[in-house]
């Protein structure tokens, strides 16, 4: 598991609330419930991602101590994605509408008979293509709440968060620093010298540069 080893670029995000007593009992029905699975093209789906092992990542059935590492719960998210080549799509659509064109003897089609050739085109080469795979991993300290996730970009985030919630029923959010301010203050009973806080500058440099400003 790479996210318990090594470096690693990642962000950071505090669990609300502990997990149940019973966690042990619910979490696995939890977990699999929300586990990945293909997507469905017959369906029209273009993505699907959910839980999948993080010691073996083409499993998507593993008990809960297969993933429970000392205090942390660990797992990956498996995101396949399916993209079409525009151009192909474009052109096989274009076939189409000149081969129902001929069959029903019209020489243009009804907007609604072309969303459904759209359909039917996207359907068809859906099937044949090859998902893009990623993986993201997850590190939740069950003891602090702490929970580190790998991937940085805000879209991947927020998915993250909902599947999260959607499968442990808590919120999570991200850490910021100053959220990790106010629960130090909190700690400290800080709180009121917190928000009295101004900016300070700690770098030499950055002291420079605002001196210069001033001048």
């Amino acid at each position: 598991m790479p996210i318990l080893s090594g470096s690693l670029s990642c962000r950071c995000f505090r669990v609300r609330g502990k997990p149940p007593i019973n966690y042990r009992e619910t979490w696995p029905r939890q977990i699999q419930r929300n586990a990945y699975r293909p997507p469905r093209t017959d369906r029209g789906e273009m993505r699907s991602y959910g839980w999948v092992n993080p010691r073996r990542i083409l499993e998507t059935k593993f008990d809960l101590d297969e993933v429970i590492v000392g205090e942390r719960l660990v797992l990956v998210i498996r995101l396949d994605s399916i993209s079409l080549n525009s151009r192909l799509y474009k052109a096989r659509l274009a076939e189409e509408i000149v081969r129902v064109g001929k069959e029903t003897r019209r020489e243009r089609l009804g907007r609604d008979e072309k969303r459904i050739l759209e359909e039917k085109v996207q359907l068809e080469m859906a099937k044949t293509q090859t998902p893009s795979t990623a993986f993201q991993e997850m590190a939740w300290n069950l003891k602090t709440g702490l929970t580190v996730f790998t991937a940085t970009g805000e879209k991947a985030c927020l998915q993250f968060q909902e599947l999260f919630t959607e499968t442990f029923d808590l919120a999570i959010e991200p850490l910021l620093p100053y959220t990790r301010a106010a629960a130090a203050a909190k700690k400290l009973s800080l709180e009121g010298e917190l928000e009295e806080a101004l900016p300070a500058i700690f770098s030499p440099k950055g002291e420079r540069v605002a001196m210069a400003e001033g001048e």
